[in-house]
């Protein structure tokens, strides 16, 4: 009788911590979890991320992806047109949920060193190439030669490309600068902190958990 009552225990004991750890928002449920990684968007017309202040982020420790993004002729021996290039680093696939499809996201390395490299998303995989196994490929972004590295899986009827941040600086076709950041933290008082430590602030930036930015694109 009393291993009965202990068995009912730790069931309830389970079931209460499973609907302890779900969020109320607005009309769907978060996992708490999961709300430890924060992306962080530049209100329109308003401030953007410098590289400063980006420095200063991680400077202090934390692990981040930023992006800024620009409109560019893409040109392939198949296609021809204006594309979205999304200049970022090499943890936004991890922090963005980006399942590589084939090959990999660029690392590091290629960031700091911004070589040419490219990943693009499924459908300039198709567009570009007629394929979704289009690495060791080249493509022409505005004149300079880059080589896929990757594919990511993506249903977006839109034609990505991603490559280092740099890349796109040089290409002077950044539309706002920084405009978007993501980061693993601990709570949503720590983002505040992260605000203040890239010299932005609460009226400038929309601040939400990353599973809500993914949600709502």
């Amino acid at each position: 009788m009393i291993k009965g009552k202990r068995l009912l225990f730790f069931c309830c004991a389970v079931i209460i911590t499973l609907i302890v750890s779900v969020v109320w928002d607005g009309h769907k449920l978060i996992y708490s979890s999961d709300n430890s990684d924060y992306a962080f968007i530049c209100k329109p017309y308003r401030m953007t991320f410098t590289e400063d202040g980006i420095k200063q982020i991680q400077d202090n420790g934390y692990d981040i992806a930023y992006a800024g993004e620009g409109r560019i002729n893409a040109q392939s021996y198949r296609a021809e047109k204006i594309v979205t290039v999304v200049g970022t680093n090499e943890n936004f696939a991890y922090l963005l949920r980006k399942n590589m499809k084939e090959g990999s996201w660029f690392n590091g390395l290629h960031a700091e060193r911004e070589l040419r490299c490219a990943v693009l998303n499924e459908t300039a995989a198709l567009e570009f190439f007629g394929t979704t196994n289009a690495l060791e490929n080249t493509i022409n972004l505005d004149g300079a030669e880059y080589t896929v590295v990757g594919v990511v899986s993506s249903d977006e009827d839109e034609s990505l490309f991603y490559i280092p941040y740099g890349n796109l600086e040089n290409l002077h076709y950044i539309e706002n600068g920084i405009v978007q950041l993501f980061c693993k933290l601990e709570s949503s008082s720590e983002a505040k902190l992260l605000l203040q430590i890239s010299g932005m602030n609460e009226q400038d930036v929309e601040v939400m958990p990353i599973i809500n930015y993914l949600r709502d694109k």
